[in-house]
């Protein structure tokens, strides 16, 4: 899998992807916790911005148990197509 991390309008947005054979372990949600607290203190963040499917039901599962709160639904171009998508945002205070 990886986490990786790009700009989005004035905010750092965070993406992810656990290789099938390894979903379902909690892998998602730990590497990108870990990863998101890396970046908020190598970079001085305030806040980390995810957008999923808002039909994701296992990505939104992973945002939730990585500390992320789901901020809103919107139509948006996503991964090619206008969609339905689900923002999150994660802070740096929450969880260790």
């Amino acid at each position: 899998g990886h986490v990786g991390f790009s700009p989005f309008d004035d905010d750092v947005e965070v993406s992810y992807a656990i290789a099938e054979h390894s979903r379902g372990r909690g892998y998602g949600a730990e590497s990108l916790h870990r990863a998101c607290r890396w970046a908020a203190e190598q970079f001085h963040l305030s806040r980390i911005l995810a957008i999923t499917e808002a039909e994701n039901a296992p990505s939104r599962r992973t945002l939730e148990r990585a500390a992320f709160a789901h901020e809103s639904d919107t139509v948006m171009p996503f991964q090619g197509s206008e969609q339905t998508v689900s923002r999150y945002l994660w802070h740096p205070d929450v969880r260790s």
